[in-house]
């Protein structure tokens, strides 16, 4: 972390020596700024491994981009914590994306698995099957799973329904697949 002995001019300084490639101002740098940066990404991702993942992403750049840090600009803290922050939100948004990839790809997977079947004698085994998975749910799993792909609701509907934040919403969603893919495959 800056401390108070460390000025702007002493990271501007180790930040033009990382634009010659210099590895100890690189170290130098990393030692000084490491756990004020660290605490900005771990304010916005809240899980210590993704943390310090995107710790480390975040100093690649600042070492592969130090040649476009502007003193006129701001400081040098402020530029990294800048670059710090965009780190922690691309992480985040990337993490939507893909666990929205992954409730889509469970539900049609469980679809198609229990449709799949045109033997009509199955179909009521099938029909007791989802009942006995479905009754291993919470309440709010079973309800936003119903409403979300028997009735259509979008999350925001279902969380304006519920009086839930929408986060909340996906997750008892996503972890509601989860598990009825899980007891589907116990019984098939």
């Amino acid at each position: 972390m800056t401390n108070k002995s460390t000025t702007g001019d002493e990271l501007g300084s180790l930040l033009e020596r990382c634009v010659l490639q210099d590895q100890i101002a690189f170290k130098a740098l990393y030692d000084l700024t490491s756990s004020r940066l660290y605490a900005t990404l771990f304010n916005i991702l809240r899980i210590e491994a993704v943390a310090e993942e995107a710790l480390q992403e975040t100093y690649v750049k600042i070492w592969s981009k130090a040649s476009e840090y502007n003193s006129e600009l701001g400081q040098p803290i402020t530029w990294m914590t800048s670059i710090a922050r965009y780190q922690a939100l691309d992480m985040l948004r990337k993490r939507r994306i893909r666990e929205d990839r992954e409730t889509d790809w469970d539900a049609t997977s469980l679809v198609d698995r229990l449709m799949a079947q045109p033997d009509p004698s199955q179909m009521a085994e099938y029909q007791d099957v989802l009942e006995k998975c479905f009754d291993r749910l919470s309440q709010s799993q079973r309800l936003c799973i119903i409403r979300a792909y028997i009735e259509g609701l979008t999350h925001d509907e279902l969380s304006k329904s519920t009086k839930t934040p929408v986060g909340t919403v996906k997750s008892w969603i996503r972890r509601g697949l989860v598990s009825l893919k899980e007891c589907i495959n116990e019984y098939t």
